[in-house]
């Protein structure tokens, strides 16, 4: 009973453990951007965690294959302190930067030191979900957005593989009978606790979200890996 209780806790509150760790002091959220003439305009809004200090904010665009471009002609200047509060603006004079505007590129805009930055952890957190389902995704996103959220995860994949399991201990055949050939025994049908093959079916389930979730972590972690280093390098040497 101890052993049990012991790997329950494990399953509810290892996944937790990550969290007071990823979250930034600040949060931007509602990035967007429309065009002004020669000037590209965008707004967000900027949501003090830990804090209500202002903080460093840091416009970045990227293409797609994680190419990082930094404009320096903002309003208010690359790297100003903005206090968190909704509707905050920066304007960039794309005229003055560059010739002309790709369509493909998406602004990346983090605060505080960009140096210091991370994105979240690489492919390596993939293994944290190979030992947890769910856990590994604290690693590489910011979750507090995700409809379905880590430990869900956790719940369905264990879920799913302990009800498979229990409708295979509660399995069993019909007494056997003679068939009407006669004087040869046969076994009796099999009795399932759910549905046919229920067993089968719900252990497959459940590791097919274990492994759709492994997947999913290492994707991202990838992902997060080029965007770290794609940011590096627009910035100059310390």
């Amino acid at each position: 009973m101890k052993k049990l209780k012991f790997i329950l806790f494990l399953v509810i509150a290892l996944p937790l453990f990550p969290v007071f760790g990823q979250n930034p002091k600040c949060r931007v959220e509602n990035l967007k951007m429309e065009i002004d003439q020669d000037n590209l305009l965008l707004t967000y809004d900027l949501t003090g965690i830990r804090t209500e200090e202002p903080v460093e904010v840091h416009l970045f665009f990227r293409d797609r294959d994680y190419r990082f471009f930094r404009p320096r002609n903002l309003t208010p200047d690359p790297g100003s302190r903005v206090s968190p509060g909704m509707n905050n603006t920066i304007t960039w004079n794309v005229a003055e930067d560059i010739r002309f505007f790709p369509a493909d590129i998406t602004p990346v805009l983090i605060t505080g030191d960009p140096y210091e930055y991370k994105f979240g952890c690489g492919p390596a957190a993939s293994l944290a979900s190979l030992a947890i389902p769910g856990l590994g995704q604290y690693m590489v996103t910011d979750t507090r957005d995700h409809i379905i959220k880590p430990y869900m995860v956790t719940i369905m994949a264990y879920g799913l593989i302990f009800l498979g399991y229990d409708a295979y201990q509660d399995r069993y055949r019909d007494d056997p009978y003679l068939t009407n050939e006669g004087g040869i025994w046969k076994m009796g049908d099999w009795n399932y606790k759910y549905f046919t093959n229920d067993a089968e079916y719900l252990v497959s389930l459940g590791l097919a979200v274990w492994l759709a979730d492994i997947i999913y972590v290492a994707v991202k972690g990838q992902q997060n890996k080029l965007l770290h280093k794609g940011m590096i390098r627009t910035l100059p040497a310390r």
